[in-house]
């Protein structure tokens, strides 16, 4: 997506940060630094939201939705909405998903404790497909969604490019119409855009 941005050279009213976070296995350390860091004053505000991408081509998949209706009350309204485009994205293609709990596990937990709302996909780490889950999606029932999840095999072969692809249009969707807001505030907490 930043490459395509870049090449894009699109005049837009919203800038994007795309940051890689280190150490989120061993507690989340990069992102809350970053957060952490941020100058309440003069950096904080200019952040509207955070889209958290973390394992999005899992080979034995699940199509999840972060379930925004979850987040505390100060930020749930925009991560509803964010979570509302992800649906409709994935509606306009004819996907099933899900949703997914919203407990700050990943990376935008540091995000979403600091005040910012958040939103984004998975695809599934070291928990079991359910049978219900392998009728929608296929795949292995009672089979971990990622075998490889922070284990050696887990390397590009180890991913899934049919749900990748699915899972970064999905991203460069709400990406998209997010950026083109001309008052994104405002957008996102807008409760009249409930999907």
């Amino acid at each position: 997506m930043a490459i395509q941005l870049a090449k894009l050279g699109l005049s837009l009213p919203n800038k994007v940060l795309f940051a890689w976070w280190g150490a989120e296995e061993l507690g989340l350390f990069g992102s809350t630094h970053f957060v952490l860091n941020l100058d309440e004053g003069e950096e904080l505000p200019y952040f509207a939201c955070d889209l958290n991408f973390d394992m999005i081509g899992s080979p034995n998949y699940a199509r999840m939705i972060y379930n925004g209706s979850q987040a505390e009350e100060s930020i749930r309204d925009a991560s509803v909405i964010i979570q509302g485009l992800f649906e409709e994205r994935f509606k306009s293609q004819g996907l099933e998903y899900e949703l997914t709990d919203f407990t700050g596990r990943s990376d935008y937990g540091p995000f979403i404790a600091n005040g910012i709302p958040a939103g984004g996909l998975f695809t599934g780490a070291e928990v079991r497909k359910t049978e219900e889950q392998q009728k929608v999606y296929g795949g292995l029932a009672n089979a971990a969604l990622d075998p490889c999840y922070h284990q050696a095999c887990d390397t590009y072969d180890n991913v899934n490019e049919v749900i990748f692809e699915q899972m970064a249009q999905a991203a460069a969707y709400t990406l998209g119409v997010l950026m083109g807001q001309e008052d994104l505030e405002r957008y996102l907490n807008s409760t009249s855009l409930y999907f």
